[in-house]
């Protein structure tokens, strides 16, 4: 993109209306001990294509506006979705875990519809790649399109925050990894779709304004000192004790495929064979997990015992604060479900 083309396309809008989207891909199971068998792996289907998801990310220049993450999962159906009515982020389905044509503009058309509501009219840059088709009918949203090949240097997401959301997913995964080791119960079982969400989606929120902002400059409007850095909190090498190399492991499916090469027609063709997949092939993905149904009042009962915990660590306040929250939240949830049963019997 030329220099002088930049403020042109910029002029109209104001930063909290310019946005960048893009995907990453993510082998979600993936344990410390195992990252070597993945290495440089593109995954563009076969067995691995179980073992990863495909996630959008999408935010304004000034980190006021982090949109909901789009994660793309090759099951329709999980089991690990059973009796979950709602979820942290849009989770779709495609035979590969891949974005579409169809998907993108989808989520294009519905995200011009929640702009229209706002009276918003803003810009958002993507790459080019055959999943993003260009002549997408939108009112509220001027889609723009990175030159080909040059994305990895003009792109906000490509500067670093989809590098710390991965760092900060993996270490998530690492601290399950160690609280298994050091936990006198059975090890509990393999991370599953739904766990991987909620850790992705955590991941996410836990980006901040300023690492945003920093990306922004970085790629397409000011360049920053050498002396800046885009996490304003980097990770800490004594969380990672087990690993030889974390930076391997946080990176280790950079190289993953998130779409086809191919045109929209077969795209589409592809992403239909998700709706006549057979349900058993939906489930299969976590055919080792078991499936069971908490109850609100065995959650209350959890509740209790994580404030004991909270009690007994310095400067838990906030947390504590929060844990009333949800136990109130869950506490009038049981009770209008028993008001709603007793009116009904009577």
């Amino acid at each position: 993109m030329e220099n002088n083309v930049l403020p042109s396309l910029l002029r109209d809008y104001a930063p909290d209306d310019v946005y960048n989207a893009d995907e990453f891909g993510l082998f979600f199971k993936l344990m410390p001990d195992k990252y070597f068998v993945f290495k440089n792996e593109t995954c563009y289907g076969g067995k691995l294509s179980k073992e990863r998801l495909t996630v959008l990310v999408c935010t304004n220049s000034t980190g006021t506006h982090k949109l909901k993450l789009v994660v793309i999962g090759k099951s329709r159906s999980p089991r690990c979705f059973k009796n979950v009515r709602t979820l942290p982020c849009e989770y779709l389905a495609q035979s590969r875990a891949w974005m579409t044509g169809t998907l993108f503009m989808n989520w294009i058309q519905q995200l011009d519809v929640l702009f229209g509501k706002q009276k918003r009219k803003i810009i958002l840059f993507v790459d080019n790649c055959p999943a993003h088709p260009k002549d997408i009918p939108t009112t509220n949203i001027k889609l723009v399109f990175f030159p080909p090949n040059t994305t990895s240097k003009l792109q906000p997401l490509d500067q670093g925050i989809i590098k710390v959301i991965k760092q900060k997913y993996r270490k998530k995964l690492v601290q399950r990894y160690l609280r298994d080791m050091e936990s006198t119960d059975q090890i509990s079982a393999k991370v599953n779709v739904l766990d991987s969400i909620h850790y992705i989606s955590a991941a996410w929120d836990e980006i901040k304004p300023d690492v945003i902002i920093n990306c922004f400059r970085k790629a397409i409007f000011v360049v920053l000192n050498n002396s800046e850095q885009a996490d304003s909190s980097p990770l800490k090498e004594e969380d990672f004790q087990l690993l030889q190399n974390f930076a391997d492991y946080a990176t280790i499916d950079d190289e993953l495929v998130t779409s086809s090469t191919r045109t929209l027609d077969e795209i589409i063709a592809d992403t239909n064979l998700v709706e006549n997949e057979k349900e058993d092939d939906d489930q299969e993905e976590d055919q080792d997990f078991p499936v069971s149904t908490p109850t609100i009042s065995s959650g209350l009962q959890h509740l209790s015992e994580i404030r004991k915990v909270l009690s007994s660590v310095e400067n838990s306040e906030e947390m504590l604060g929060c844990l009333n929250k949800i136990e109130n939240f869950l506490a009038e949830t049981h009770s209008q479900k028993y008001e709603y049963e007793y009116c009904n019997c009577n």
